[in-house]
């Protein structure tokens, strides 16, 4: 289930037998040693499961068989904190402007925490606290768990201008007529 490490599985099988009924047989599965019903929670990874069931009337026991259940991390890591886009005009007299922004977080559901990644950016390693040049920069960060599934998050900071231009002062000309 989404969100989960673990996944609801299902199984049965069925005892045959020369002699006694299919019904006369209990098949029991077991995992590590203990006793699981079906459908039964399974975590992350590869489990073993071995069957076994009671003897034949005759007395006879059915050899164990075993089986595996992996169970795959398919879901990518979900972002939280992925800043909105960024607008904000220049830095007095400059034609950048500093902006701060906190990172985004990411967590998955079988490793936990996750810490993206800026993979892209026009200006290679902007970050929050960097100045920003004019125009449009997208930030790009993925957030990659240990099954390989990688989600990605963007944003953008927009540096205007909006400043106006200064005409330098003049000193008064006095002059006398040619």
């Amino acid at each position: 289930p989404a969100g989960s490490n673990t996944a609801s599985v299902s199984f049965t099988t069925t005892v045959s037998d020369n002699v006694d009924a299919p019904a006369s047989f209990t098949p029991v599965f077991t995992a590590g040693g203990s006793a699981i019903p079906s459908p039964h929670i399974f975590p992350v990874g590869v489990t073993t499961v071995t069957v076994t069931a009671n003897d034949d009337t005759a007395g006879n026991t059915p050899d164990p068989i075993t089986f595996t259940v992996t169970v795959t991390d398919g879901e990518d890591p979900v972002f939280a904190g992925v800043p909105s886009n960024i607008s904000q005009s220049t830095d007095a007299g400059l034609n950048t402007a500093v902006v701060t922004f906190t990172a985004p977080t990411a967590t998955d559901n079988v490793d936990g925490s996750i810490t993206p990644v800026l993979v892209s950016s026009p200006t290679a390693g902007l970050t929050s606290g960097d100045a920003f040049p004019l125009g449009v920069t997208t930030l790009t960060y993925t957030a990659t768990d240990a099954a390989g599934n990688v989600q990605t998050a963007s944003f953008t900071v927009t540096i205007g201008d909006t400043e106006k231009p200064v005409i330098a002062a003049l000193s008064n000309i006095t002059t006398p007529t040619a």
